[in-house]
């Protein structure tokens, strides 16, 4: 019964988090008007942006088990559970930092 309730949940997060990785893809920029004969993309001096903590989350933590929604946890449990599964998934700190930021700021 509590999974399917969790699945439920998980539906609408899943969503915003694909449309956000699907949305956040963008391809070179193309050029118009006289400079495009010359070139058709322009080069820009801005690094690829990196993934954000929904997208962290929901790339990261769904590869081993089903992933609860934000309002699961309070801010101190999604603390340790971070803390843990950056340890044992393999996390970088800064992926984790925006794991737990995402999880705080969304339960």
């Amino acid at each position: 019964m509590m999974k399917n309730k969790i699945g439920l949940l998980l539906i609408p997060a899943m969503s915003v988090a694909l449309s956000l990785l699907i949305f956040n893809c963008t391809g070179p920029k193309k050029v118009v008007g006289d400079q495009a004969a010359a070139s058709t993309t322009v080069q820009t001096d801005n690094p690829p942006m990196e993934p954000g903590g929904v997208q962290l989350w929901a790339n990261n933590c769904n590869r081993c088990h089903n992933i609860p929604p934000p309002s699961a946890y309070n801010d101190g449990e999604w603390e340790a559970i971070v803390n843990h599964m950056q340890k044992v998934g393999g996390l970088t700190v800064s992926e984790a930092d925006k794991i737990a930021e995402y999880l705080r700021a969304s339960n």
